[in-house]
């Protein structure tokens, strides 16, 4: 299992009533949290001149809820945000993996199948030992 699969397994635990797709899906089902290649996408870090080094992939994770009633869609948006940045505190990867999350942004409203749908993305780095 890839680190993404094992992240979006540890989300899918912690988080109710959403379906988490470490990929994005062709047809994701509303309401959900999809996973995307960041950019850039893999991050290398050194510490000191000697010292070890960390791989950072970087995801755009977006959260997606039905825009029915706008403020209960960006009440629902919000929670979930609080959530996922819970989860992340939480999670250990196999490898010794971890997650930290920053900027919670580009908000909108896409319309498909018929169905509004309210989004925001949130950027997330998974960090593993280097090569």
């Amino acid at each position: 299992m890839g680190i993404r699969d094992e992240f979006a397994a540890h989300l899918d635990a912690e988080i109710d009533g959403f379906v988490v797709y470490a990929y994005p899906p062709d047809n994701p089902d509303i309401p959900s949290i999809v996973f995307a290649p960041g950019d850039p996408y893999q991050v290398v870090m050194t510490f000191g001149k000697n010292g070890p080094s960390k791989i950072g992939t970087m995801l755009d994770v977006t959260i997606a809820v039905p825009r029915t009633d706008i403020k209960a869609s960006f009440d629902l948006l919000e929670s979930t945000r609080s959530q996922v940045f819970v989860a992340m505190a939480g999670f250990v990867g196999t490898d010794g993996a971890t997650a930290r999350g920053s900027d919670f942004g580009r908000i909108g409203t896409i319309k498909a199948a018929d169905v509004e749908i309210l989004s925001g993305t949130l950027d997330v780095m998974i960090v593993t030992a280097g090569p």
